[in-house]
């Protein structure tokens, strides 16, 4: 975001208040996300569902994306 606003010829101190509201925007994007799932997952956390399909199943896509990623990173492998 930082890069646009500088290519918009935006820059030093003009570009604190965007980049201000644009991480004010952001972070509570992310509380809303949580406030919405943390509930549903708290109610859910006993079930086989949650369990299995939640916290396995999740944890095994995490690490293969995380792997993915860093492999890419790493290596300079994939697009790019």
């Amino acid at each position: 975001f930082a890069g646009v606003l500088g290519d918009l010829g935006v820059s030093g101190v003009q570009m604190v208040g965007p980049l201000l509201g644009f991480n004010a925007g952001v972070e509570l994007g992310q509380v809303a996300c949580v406030a919405l799932f943390l509930p549903m997952a708290f109610l859910a956390r006993r079930t086989r569902f949650y369990r299995v399909g939640v916290l396995a199943t999740g944890s095994v896509v995490l690490l293969g994306l995380a792997g993915f990623w860093f492999v890419e990173r790493a290596f300079a492998a994939g697009p790019g």
